[in-house]
């Protein structure tokens, strides 16, 4: 025959074409639904995105907003974020210290919102619904946290200066000696340094200018260390009682949340320093010792030493 003959690969071409034609079709046909199935996942996460920002603003905590609106991945973080922040920070509105679901100073079961004044709703830091003689109720809660605060802070300053100076034995360390032996000339110091007089006014006149800025709302210009230098204006429209800012020398509340806990922490504190100072106050004259001589005798032998024994005025002999 002198016909050339079809080779194998030419009679299969056809049937090749028409296969990857059929291929293509069938690929057509599936590749509206995948868009679509992506453009209802991109709605969901779009979705996602703006109801994790809501949460975010409702519960204070606007400064992680607009984080995950790059990328479908960013869109899932942001969901979780706005679901795991109330845990990691003192978002006011679910915090365990603030807000309605906050600790109060009995249990649950004896103690609800319901039953505490209305003018203690948890605003403020350390507000566990205690207030049982209804002194808040004059509309001055925020005059009596002011003055509370103050005293918390001097009363923590206070509790290191009568134990530590008589641990350390130096003279007039017993603070309810202090006065006396100063006035003596007994400390065994330059006589200019036992001038009570001179640092009473250098004292006086410190404290006046602080509480000067302080009802102000103002403050000085100046230089703190890890910060430099400041001017006037570092202080317009901060918190009078808690103002941060320059004051703040090692930025340990360098955002809201950080200032929330440490409000709280600052009061438990301060409240405890003013118990202990109380204390110190009693034990003075029934002992007439100070508070270091105290702790150093009951640590030694706390059944013959504490208050019972002391009240009581009566040796007590330990049995066990």
């Amino acid at each position: 025959d002198s016909r050339t003959p079809i080779s194998n690969d030419a009679s299969q071409r056809p049937v090749q074409e028409s296969r990857a034609r059929a291929r293509e079709d069938r690929g057509a046909g599936e590749e509206v639904p995948v868009r679509r199935l992506r453009r209802q996942e991109g709605g969901r996460r779009a979705r996602a995105r703006e109801d994790g920002e809501e949460n975010r603003r409702q519960a204070g905590g606007d400064e992680e907003g607009d984080a995950g609106e790059e990328g479908d991945g960013a869109g899932e973080e942001g969901d979780d974020g706005a679901k795991a922040a109330p845990s990691k920070v003192a978002a006011k509105g679910d915090s365990k210290w603030y807000g309605p679901n906050r600790k109060l100073y009995l249990p649950s079961g004896l103690l609800s919102t319901a039953d505490i004044p209305s003018y203690l709703d948890g605003t403020l830091a350390g507000d566990y619904g205690f207030d049982p003689l209804g002194l808040g109720a004059d509309g001055k809660i925020n005059q009596y946290r002011v003055a509370e605060v103050i005293h918390a802070r001097w009363a923590m300053l206070a509790i290191p200066g009568f134990v530590i100076p008589e641990a350390l034995g130096l003279p007039g360390g017993v603070w309810t000696e202090t006065g006396k032996v100063f006035l003596d000339g007994e400390t065994g110091r330059p006589e200019f340094l036992e001038f009570v007089p001179l640092f009473a006014a250098i004292q006086i006149a410190l404290m006046a200018g602080v509480e000067k800025f302080r009802s102000e709302g103002a403050g000085p210009a100046g230089f703190v260390p890890f910060k430099g230098k400041f001017d006037e204006s570092a202080f317009n429209g901060l918190d009078p009682i808690n103002p941060g800012g320059p004051l703040d020398f090692f930025n340990v509340a360098a955002t809201p949340q950080d200032l929330a806990e440490l409000k709280v922490k600052e009061i438990k504190n301060g409240r405890l320093a003013m118990i202990a100072a109380l204390g110190c106050f009693l034990q003075a004259p029934v002992t007439h010792e100070g508070p270091a001589a105290n702790w150093g005798k009951h640590v030694a032998n706390p059944f013959v030493y504490n208050f019972v024994t002391i009240a009581s005025g009566a040796d007590r002999t330990p049995v066990l």
